[in-house]
């Protein structure tokens, strides 16, 4: 389950992951904004190689946290 997943690569901040999960048939898309991509490329390979996924749409926003909006 990529939710589940995507919690405990989070689990050690203290917002979570900041990433919001859509599964429709083998498509994966992750949206939302973070404030560090550290690991994020990382996390993305690890769920393209979940059985049943097919294809990774990252939409996700990277803001500096020290930059503000």
């Amino acid at each position: 389950d990529v939710r589940k997943y995507l919690d405990a690569k989070a689990a050690d901040t203290p917002f979570g992951s900041g990433i919001g999960v859509d599964v429709t048939g083998g498509k994966v898309t992750l949206s939302g904004v973070v404030g560090d991509r550290h690991g994020l490329g990382s996390v993305l390979d690890q769920i393209g190689a979940i059985e049943g996924v097919g294809e990774v749409q990252d939409n996700v926003v990277y803001i500096p946290v020290n930059k503000g909006v």
